[in-house]
């Protein structure tokens, strides 16, 4: 027995031209709406801008073993790891560097007053503490930590515009032309992560300045400033290694004045810095009175250590003229080094002349 259908036998239901999604006939057709809906929701989610305290928001958040990691980069300088790429990212946070800076400020102010006190113990009946300490040490840490970055976004937005407005001219297709082109050695164009990137870096870089300022309480010169050039060498090999794959992805052709004018820029800050005790006052007074007599301190230093230098002048050598017999002594004539060494032939003299040689080379010694 077998069974044959015909083509008449299927019958044909019409389906609409279109789907509601406000349609709830249907739950299966509700399901498969919902995650399209959330996800047009995902996309037209509005940015927040540099401008506003939002956009500053989601740098606060990050936990403790971010913070501790970075500190520890920024606190032992590596040359062969980039901070910002594989540090900061993917998000750069500010809290780290606020807290950074602030306790910075208050470690400065306690120790400068704390060495004040310390040095002026015996000398005056009473101490105050200076409260200006706190508020010059606010000011130069916060401009510095906050203007420097600033200046270099404004520098390469400059030299982006710059780039943009040359290139005005040239013919290119408007489907491959870029304005952010990631070519290297042309200019890429700052944007407003790239500034928290650079707080973010400049605010950990003052990390080893921190339990230096504290050290500054002890009142000694050559310690204190034994502290700053260390904080100084190990903040600005940080800045450097940090900046400059930033400075050359921005612009390869003038990285390396910029890293240095950056370093001296970090010099002058913690000099600055360490003005404000009395010990630094002091030591900058006494150079200031005596300011001549380091080149002739850095002269004897070369002929010490180095003798054979070409920069140091040669003295020429004085010895005194052997008399001949009968002669009166000429006095002592200026001879060259290489000359000295040379014996000269001298007769005999008599027992009044030797007396007179003898007197002569007392008078030479």
């Amino acid at each position: 027995m077998s069974l044959k259908f015909n083509t008449d036998d299927y019958v044909r239901v019409p389906l609409p031209s279109r789907l509601e999604a406000n349609d709830s006939s249907d739950p299966e057709l509700d399901g498969d709406i919902e995650p399209t809906v959330e996800t047009t929701t995902t996309r037209t989610e509005r940015v927040p801008n540099a401008w506003n305290i939002e956009f500053y928001q989601q740098h606060f958040d990050v936990d403790t073993h971010q913070v501790l990691r970075r500190l520890a980069f920024s606190v032992i300088p590596n040359p062969r790891s980039n901070f910002i790429q594989h540090v900061l990212k993917p998000r750069a946070d500010l809290y780290g560097p606020f807290w950074i800076a602030t306790t910075l400020i208050l470690a400065s102010a306690i120790g400068g007053n704390i060495s004040s006190y310390l040095q002026s113990r015996g000398r005056l009946a009473s101490w105050r503490y200076d409260f200006r300490k706190v508020t010059l040490a606010s000011t130069v840490i916060y401009m510095y930590w906050w203007l420097v970055p600033l200046g270099i976004v404004a520098f390469f937005y400059m030299q982006s515009r710059k780039s943009n407005s040359s290139s005005d001219g040239e013919d290119q297709d408007p489907l491959v032309a870029q304005p952010h082109s990631r070519v290297r050695g042309r200019h890429t164009g700052v944007k407003a992560h790239n500034f928290v990137e650079l707080l973010s870096v400049y605010g950990y870089s003052l990390t080893i300045f921190v339990p230096v300022s504290i050290l500054w309480a002890i009142p000694s010169t050559v310690l204190q400033w034994s502290l700053v050039v260390l904080a100084m060498g190990i903040s600005g090999a940080f800045l450097a290694f940090a900046l400059f794959p930033f400075f050359r992805r921005e612009h390869s052709k003038i990285a390396g004045p910029l890293i240095i004018g950056i370093v001296l820029l970090h010099c002058a800050f913690s000099v600055g810095l360490m003005m404000s005790f009395p010990q630094a006052i002091q030591f900058y007074i006494l150079f200031k009175r005596h300011w001549y007599s380091y080149p002739i301190v850095l002269i004897f230093l070369q002929m010490t250590f180095f003798p054979g230098s070409p920069s140091v002048v040669t003295t020429p050598v004085v010895a005194p003229v052997v008399p001949v017999s009968g002669a009166v002594p000429a006095g002592p004539v200026a001879l060259d080094s290489a000359k000295a060494d040379v014996p000269r032939a001298v007769p005999d003299p008599t027992l009044k002349d030797k007396e007179k040689i003898v007197d002569v080379q007392k008078t030479a010694r």
